[in-house]
């Protein structure tokens, strides 16, 4: 967990009212505990994934596949569920940066690679 998370879960913490004292105090807002923070935290926690990237070669480090490997692909779906637009834009950046690692593969096979799952 690194240093940012931990203050964020140190100072969201259930008051005796029941309501988030982080919330409180910085938003002004009676925000029931756990608030969207502590929430979101904790949940990425859970998301934790050995199926990243390989540099510079772009296979994955869980199963040795062309990354996104078909695993990650499903969590990355499951992690960004209602939010499609945020998965591309994710997925768009890891497609620049493979691109100039892989500067010998074709643009169109990473671009079917990275993005074109998506549809």
């Amino acid at each position: 967990m690194s240093t940012v998370e931990q203050s964020i879960l140190a100072v969201h913490v259930r008051g005796l009212d029941g309501m988030c004292v982080g919330c409180r105090l910085w938003r002004a807002r009676l925000t029931p505990y756990p608030c969207w923070q502590v929430a979101w935290e904790t949940s990425r926690q859970a998301r934790v994934s050995t199926h990243g990237p390989v540099l510079p070669v772009w296979s994955c480090g869980g199963c040795g596949a062309p990354w996104p490997c078909a695993t990650r692909r499903r969590e990355l779906l499951a992690e960004y569920e209602g939010a499609p637009v945020s998965l591309a834009v994710y997925l768009g950046a890891q497609l620049v940066r493979a691109t100039a690692d892989l500067s010998w593969a074709p643009a169109g096979s990473l671009h079917r690679r990275f993005l074109g799952w998506l549809r």
